[in-house]
């Protein structure tokens, strides 16, 4: 009888996993559906706003322009939302873990954020003392550009932002730090931000959703790795991730850590 019970118990669990598995298809496949529907007249509100805009018989500083303007930023805002829940949906989907050259893709991510990094006129320091890591290359791109963003987003209004990025081996993991000086937030509120769709600020102040570190926790855990902060307020904050070291790599850490003892 006691058999019996177990087996229905454990039939029971994968009939629910199994359910489970197809209600998170198909809600993946409605975000998709949906996404793909909103984005068409998302670029014709962008497209037809910015030929506006360019128009010379449009005064630049009227009422009008302003209008327009704000509707341009209103579609790129509806358009960065799309963009965060197709990759929150997408995480795990087709994850593959393997060796991963970390200082190459960190340049990716600088490179791709440099326009903005020069806007701001931000400071950018690394270094990186890890050669490669064992990740889903993709994900880890995703994370580096979050956490990146992130510490442009939150800079502190007249003081010039200063980014300091930083991967060292950590036992069997490589620690990946970024650190700013930008408006920081309290220590009770770090594990919040994780939550999606969290905010702290409102969205005049601070434009976004509040998708961006929860896609960091989610990626990160998907790749057996760790996550968390460290922040003061108007001090700064340092977001960390811990992912797992190439095994060779890992080893040259351990015996680098055994000699220097």
């Amino acid at each position: 009888v006691e058999l019996q019970a177990r087996v229905e118990v454990l039939l029971r669990a994968r009939q629910l996993s199994l359910e489970l598995y197809q209600r998170n298809q198909e809600l993946e496949a409605f975000v998709h559906a949906v996404a793909h529907e909103l984005r068409a007249p998302l670029r014709a509100m962008t497209g037809f706003s910015e030929a506006l805009l360019e128009d010379a018989s449009l005064p630049p500083e009227g009422l009008a322009a302003g209008y327009l303007q704000r509707i341009v930023h209103a579609a790129q805002d509806a358009k960065r939302l799309l963009d965060s829940l197709l990759t929150f949906a997408r995480l795990g989907r087709e994850m593959e873990r393997q060796p991963v050259w970390l200082e190459p893709l960190l340049q990716r991510c600088l490179q791709q954020y440099q326009e903005e990094i020069e806007a701001v006129g931000a400071y950018v320091e690394y270094e990186v003392a890890c050669e490669r890591v064992e990740a889903d290359p993709l994900l880890l791109k995703i994370v580096l550009d979050n956490l990146l963003s992130n510490a442009l987003k939150f800079r502190c209004k007249g003081r010039d932002l200063r980014i300091y990025i930083r991967a060292l081996p950590q036992g069997e993991f490589c620690r990946i730090e970024v650190r700013d000086n930008g408006i920081g937030i309290l220590p009770e509120e770090a594990e919040r931000l994780f939550t999606p769709f969290t905010r702290l600020h409102s969205a005049e102040e601070y434009a976004g959703i509040g998708l961006g570190l929860s896609i960091v926790k989610k990626a990160v855990t998907l790749m057996g790795g760790r996550y968390g902060v460290i922040s003061s307020p108007h001090e700064g904050s340092t977001f960390w991730i811990e992912v797992p070291l190439v095994e060779r790599e890992r080893d040259e850490s351990s015996a680098g850590g055994r000699q220097s003892e």
